[in-house]
């Protein structure tokens, strides 16, 4: 009970000399010699029901945690602002006192907002009542609020917007202490249909999961959020035809009144909400609490070494037939299909979160494929090299290595799709170069404007085209041999039933990324080539253009019509394009399809919970949130 003793000497020591029930101002040096030897780099605070006081857990030098000697269980109550500080602060997880006691002595300054585990949590900030502690967190500006758990309004601080000069201490223990049990993955007994979870999960108030889509963005958010996050564009000069379809500008010549040139930092308040919040928009906030998994077999520390051109030949070639077969195919298709559907942004992908996501599939992927991460230790994989007939014994930590240039191969075969739009008569634009190179110049000018109802408008466009159609396909819904349990065709989406078909429409995320495709594509095309956004800033702006339009889809009729159709697209539907030859797909013995063998999309009655077409039901909501321990990666930035 060391610890327990230790927090509770500092109010002692504190009362002794008629402090108030804040006690983490009291001096060290004040204490006796026998508790100096403590660790005082991490404040952590602790809330004491019965006493109704606060104090500062003493950490001795040889004590791995600040709870070391505690027997009861904790959860995170919030942060405490003081000294320009924010720590942690815990209360009892059981206790016969008021839920909320505590802001007899404590009030709310306002709430974090924290990614942790995959999902956004709110903590309260609080400061002792009566007191201006936590003041340095108010000259922040926010632009955001929600409710904190007393029901009222507060301001709300991505973590992102805290300024140098504010030190954010990070608790030991975000989950509570004891911290959750982890335990190893254990295979479905259903396969692709486990049991329907609650509808609702129920969370601490101070861990809410974002469950809202983020409102739509006015102008003047846009503007702030993404004004300099690229360069002006770059000969935006509109064609001679349709220049008037989309109004008039106002002011100088140069002026738009929805401008997104100006003013735009880098670590913006709206920038951080923008990155923070994406995720919940395609998805995460429904997940059933994540399963903490560690495992010796998927720790993934230190540098990596990339494998050879012919030794990954000989990986796919043994894999066939072998009980990792199935298991690392659908970690690929779970591992695109989140980058698909915008669970993380394929062109901001930190080593640290790459590795994370891909582990993350490759759970989920065990599990689906009803065995465990030891049966496949325990049966690693033959590889046979084709030229000297070596036999080399590898498992996980080799296989890995294989996603190293998955991301990179698939949206270069994803581009050549869109390249053969543009080549093949599919509608994209007249048959001569003059005129693809003018619907080139056209879109792209529209989706590197600065002015958001431009990108909006070339959003809209691309979506009716085609090519988008076959992008969608090419992407998501083509038949895959090797998704089901009886090797039978199946498709990405059908992992991700509820993001690529959301609210009846095809999935914010889905189109922010391919819609980024586009705009590469476009970029690559022009002649003479010229400086275009960044990659990573092209798919924010485009999350962003594309959360105000499904916020407000009665407003697009045009583009809430082409997102209705496209989870129904079907073979019928596409040509389809053949990345290899920039050209319809060739069918043996049947003569080349043009644009009239297209048929259109038809649209019928579904349930929600599935797509059309789909082979299998994989709802990601009713699977187990498998998640990688983080000390897995502890040491990868």
């Amino acid at each position: 009970m060391a610890g327990h003793y230790l927090s509770l000497a500092i109010a002692s020591h504190a009362s002794d000399r008629q402090s108030s029930p804040i006690t983490g101002h009291a001096s060290i040096s004040s204490l006796p010699l026998s508790l100096k030897r403590c660790k005082t780099s991490v404040p952590t605070y602790l809330y004491h029901p019965k006493e109704n006081k606060v104090s500062r857990i003493l950490q001795l030098s040889g004590e791995q945690h600040p709870f070391v000697g505690f027997k009861e269980h904790f959860r995170l109550l919030g942060y405490l602002a003081m000294n320009q500080e924010l720590s942690p602060l815990y209360r009892p997880s059981v206790t016969h006192s008021s839920v909320n006691s505590e802001h007899d002595i404590l009030e709310i300054v306002g709430i974090l907002a924290i990614p942790h585990n995959g999902a956004i949590t709110f903590p309260e900030v609080y400061q002792k009542r009566g007191t201006y502690d936590g003041a340095f967190m108010l000259a922040i500006n926010s632009e955001f609020s929600r409710p904190n758990v007393l029901g009222e309004p507060s301001l709300v601080w991505p973590i992102n917007s805290l300024t140098d000069c504010i030190r954010f201490n990070q608790p030991q223990f975000p989950d509570g202490f004891p911290p959750p049990a982890i335990v190893e993955t254990m295979p479905f007994a259903h396969g692709f249909m486990p049991p329907a979870r609650p509808a609702a999960i129920e969370a601490t108030p101070f861990q809410q999961v974002l469950q809202l889509p983020a409102p739509a963005a006015t102008d003047q958010e846009f503007e702030t959020a993404f004004s300099s996050s690229v360069p002006p564009s770059v000969d935006a000069s509109w064609p001679d035809y349709d220049h008037d379809h989309f109004g008039t500008t106002t002011g100088s010549e140069n002026h738009y009144e929805n401008s997104v040139a100006d003013g735009f930092q880098e670590n913006s308040i709206a920038s951080s909400h923008h990155t923070m919040f994406t995720n919940a928009l395609v998805g995460n906030a429904h997940l059933p609490p994540p399963t903490v998994v560690f495992h010796e077999h998927i720790v993934w520390k230190g540098e990596d070494t990339a494998l050879a051109s012919d030794f990954r030949s000989d990986i796919t070639d043994s894999l066939r037939y072998t009980r990792w077969n199935r298991p690392l195919f659908l970690t690929k298709c779970l591992y695109l299909g989140s980058l698909w559907i915008g669970l993380a942004n394929p062109w901001d992908l930190p080593e640290r979160d790459y590795r994370m996501l891909v582990t993350n599939c490759f759970l989920s992927a065990v599990d689906l494929s009803e065995t465990t991460i030891q049966e496949l230790h325990d049966n690693p994989l033959i590889v046979t090299s084709d030229s000297s007939g070596h036999k080399t014994s590898i498992g996980w930590k080799i296989l890995r290595l294989t996603f190293s240039t998955h991301i990179v191969n698939r949206t270069s075969e994803m581009r050549k799709v869109i390249r053969g739009c543009i080549v093949f008569q599919t509608g994209f634009s007249g048959d001569t170069e003059y005129e693809k190179n003018a619907k080139v110049d056209y879109y792209y000018a529209l989706l590197n404007s600065d002015r958001r109802d431009h990108v909006q408008r070339g959003i809209i466009e691309i979506a009716e085209l085609q090519l988008f159609i076959e992008l969608v396909w090419f992407a998501l819904l083509q038949p895959i041999i090797g998704l089901t349990n009886d090797n039978s065709r199946g498709r990405i989406a059908d992992l991700f039933p509820e993001e690529v078909r959301n609210n009846e429409v095809l999935g914010i995320g889905v189109v922010a990324t391919l819609m980024t495709l586009v705009y590469q594509t476009l970029h690559q095309w022009r002649t003479p080539k010229m400086k275009g956004r960044q990659h990573t800033k092209t798919y924010s702006i485009m999350m962003y253009a594309l959360s105000g339009m499904y916020d407000n889809l009665d407003q697009f009729p045009r583009f809430r019509d082409a997102v209705r159709k496209l989870p129904f697209v079907s073979a019928a539907n596409v040509f389809p394009i053949d990345p290899k030859n920039l050209g319809p797909k060739y069918r043996a013995g049947a003569p080349p399809r043009l644009l009239e063998h297209i048929e259109p999309i038809t649209e019928v009655n579904h349930n929600m919970l599935s797509l059309p077409n789909a082979a299998f039901i994989a709802i990601r909501s009713q699977r187990d949130n498998l998640q990688a321990c983080t000390s897995c990666f502890e040491d990868v930035t």
